[in-house]
């Protein structure tokens, strides 16, 4: 609970220079003076890099890939009709600031997510593009027209859901578990099995806090961007009393994740592995005065 609409680092989010950072702690450093201190050489290649990954998003997620074409089509006959240009516009407008002005969260699905709402349109405007195409396409092939129409809907349908079924099955682990969908879930519930009959005062600090309170009924705030160091101060002003360590970490906690028994602060954790065969670290916090 912090009193406003917003969490109230949220602006901080502007001056990101690495996806990371959002997970800074204190949300204070990050500052304009500092981003902009990283050059415009530096500013404007992730600013390129987002774009070129939310064009594809565009094209192999909105677009189906080949279904793309028959969308643009469809736009383009209907580009009158006020419902068009409202979404293009919205199109317009989330792809310059998913990718100008937060090309971190653009790329890692902030774009994809808020792409969606146009979802209903463009399946409206590949079936506008299919009759365009079966119009042009008909007379030059000496096709009719309904059987033309047809068997674009037909080939439309099956790539459409070729695509769909491809991208289900590796989200439900048949392409390995490394994308599947519930690859944190077991891994939280590994992890809560080892906590044992947790208290509700616990606190874990871990990657992914609202999975990880899914899987086990236990708060958990987000191991933070940095050094040991700042994850100690989380652990501190959070009363963390776990500390969930998984392969995919901050830079800044490698040697803590390679080297756990070195820590001055940290007793030896206990080891686990992921679905993906990763190590998984499960530190205890000493109590205050025990560490």
């Amino acid at each position: 609970m912090t009193g406003g609409l917003v969490a109230p680092g949220s602006a901080h989010a502007l001056w990101l220079l690495d996806y990371d950072e959002l997970f800074s702690y204190p949300a204070s450093q990050l500052t304009a003076a500092r981003w902009w201190a990283a050059g415009s050489a530096v500013l404007l290649r992730h600013r390129l890099e987002s774009g070129w990954s939310n064009l594809q998003t565009v094209l192999a997620v909105n677009g189906y890939v080949l279904i793309l074409p028959l969308m643009v089509v469809g736009a383009w006959t209907t580009r009158r009709h006020p419902v068009v240009r409202a979404g293009a516009a919205y199109a317009l407008v989330l792809f310059l600031f998913m990718t100008l002005v937060f090309p971190f969260a653009g790329a890692r699905g902030g774009f994809f997510h808020s792409s969606a709402a146009l979802m209903p349109l463009l399946w409206s405007l590949a079936a506008v593009g299919i009759e365009q195409a079966a119009i042009r396409i008909a007379p030059n092939r000496s096709w009719e027209l309904a059987r033309t129409r047809v068997l674009l809907m037909t080939v439309t349908f099956l790539l459409a859901g070729a695509l769909s079924a491809w991208a289900l099955a590796g989200k439900a682990g048949a392409f390995g578990p490394a994308s599947s969908f519930d690859r944190n879930l077991l891994t939280y519930r590994q992890a809560g099995q080892h906590l044992g009959g947790a208290g509700d005062s616990m606190v874990v600090a871990v990657n992914d806090p609202p999975g990880f309170f899914l899987g086990t009924g236990i708060a958990a705030v987000a191991v933070p961007n940095g050094s040991e160091e700042t994850l100690r101060q989380v652990a501190d002003r959070y009363h963390v009393r776990w500390i969930v360590l998984e392969a995919d970490h901050p830079a800044g906690l490698d040697e803590l994740y390679r080297n756990p028994s070195a820590s001055s602060w940290l007793g030896p954790p206990l080891r686990f592995y992921d679905p993906d065969g990763r190590a998984v670290l499960l530190f205890e916090v000493p109590l205050e005065g025990e560490g």
